[in-house]
């Protein structure tokens, strides 16, 4: 285990405890637990009470599960509901299971319906008399039930059709912060950016609390160039969830994309510090070290990742410190490779000439340049123009 101290750090991330979600979510319990119980004895708070719950019951130890999951309801009702549910499903105990349910559905913790009838954790539900009862009941609205049947069209590719329903329901009543969230995913698989954004805009003003609308803003307007936005976004949704590691990389990404190379830097090394290194935090650091003139371990960094996975971002930024450091032959191989993937990348056609030129094979980079020119590269051209006349 990393002995991590209780501190509150310059970038207000409570180390330990996304240290320990970031092992419970990695399936590393015992980790988890032994930080848990650190964090609890100095704060006792309702989300580290459940998520001990949670790594006892994933260990098998669901009589302490169900002990740590009423501490936890007992800061904040009912929000272990979900857990007891599926615990309760697991040791076959329906009659409990059922009571856990009810108790969720009518809690702020619900269980949408189209999860309840898609989570794989809750399978064994299927085929039983209770569960019948409650998709006869009240227990979902009939706005909640439209809700499950747009969330199905989505999953089928039926846009047009989830988007005349999601439309039925806002003429009924324009006050439900969900189906702007899916109206907001429809726009967006449609291409119209501009209405996917106000369509989450509206449901974040109707509720300020749900983390995945913060994660569609924020993919957005990142899409859009709204960096400094996106940051914003980030900030508060890192409020929402601040013991999930992926929340700080995303942070991290749009630290970079707003040229705080520094502080996108400072994070990363400090994530590293929590989690264990992931390709998107590889990535990212490769970005950060190449941007900060730290061309070696951009390097190091890039190579690492990419006995993982490659990919033509991959080949490009790897390229890119390869031009830096004026070893062309790797560059142009790289960005061969690149075009090999996306053959019409101008763009690189452009950097490709360049790192030829560079090399001393002005005929090959007046061909690249050439060729990018074709596909209405602007860059192209003027090299061409500049050095192939």
């Amino acid at each position: 285990m990393i002995l991590l101290p209780i501190v509150l750090i310059s970038q207000n991330i409570n180390i330990p405890a996304v240290y320990s979600f970031s092992e419970l979510k990695q399936g590393r319990f015992q980790n988890a637990l032994d930080t848990l119980d650190i964090l609890i004895e100095g704060n006792p708070k309702a989300e580290f009470y459940l998520a001990k719950a949670e790594a006892l019951y994933k260990t098998g130890n669901y009589n302490e599960a169900f002990i740590n999951s009423e501490r936890a309801d007992k800061l904040k009702p009912n929000i272990s509901s979900e857990l007891k549910f599926r615990m309760y499903l697991e040791k076959d105990d329906f009659i409990n299971a059922e009571k856990a349910l009810i108790q969720n559905l009518n809690s702020s913790y619900k269980i949408s319906m189209y999860n309840l009838l898609n989570n794989v954790d809750y399978n064994t539900i299927k085929g039983l008399d209770f569960l019948d009862n409650i998709l006869q009941s009240n227990e979902y609205s009939k706005t909640e039930k439209q809700l499950y049947q747009v969330k199905r069209l989505m999953n089928s590719e039926e846009y047009n059709q989830a988007y005349f329903l999601v439309n039925e329901i806002i003429a009924r009543n324009n006050s439900i912060a969900d189906v702007y969230f899916l109206l907001s995913k429809i726009n967006q698989n449609s291409g119209n950016e501009k209405q996917s954004l106000e369509a989450i805009n509206t449901a974040i003003e109707l509720k300020k609390s749900k983390p995945e609308y913060y994660k569609q803003r924020i993919y957005l307007l990142e899409k859009q160039g709204k960096y400094t936005l996106a940051l914003i976004d980030a900030d508060k949704l890192i409020r929402l969830e601040p013991y999930l590691v992926d929340n700080y990389i995303l942070k991290a990404d749009l630290l970079f994309l707003n040229k705080k190379y520094e502080e996108a830097n400072r994070l990363i090394e400090l994530i590293e510090s929590i989690s264990e290194t992931n390709p998107d935090m590889l990535f990212l650091q490769s970005k950060t070290n190449f941007k900060n003139g730290n061309y070696l371990t951009a390097l190091q960094n890039i190579n690492e990742l990419m006995l993982i996975d490659q990919t033509k971002e991959q080949y490009e930024l790897r390229a890119d410190i390869y031009v830096a450091t004026n070893t062309y032959d790797f560059a142009i191989r790289d960005y061969s490779m690149v075009l090999d993937i996306e053959p019409f990348n101008g763009d690189v056609y452009a950097k490709k000439g360049l790192a030829r030129y560079n090399s001393g094979d002005k005929e090959g980079a007046c061909s690249d340049w050439k060729k990018g020119q074709r596909y209405g590269n602007y860059t192209c051209a003027k090299y061409a123009a500049k050095y192939c006349n």
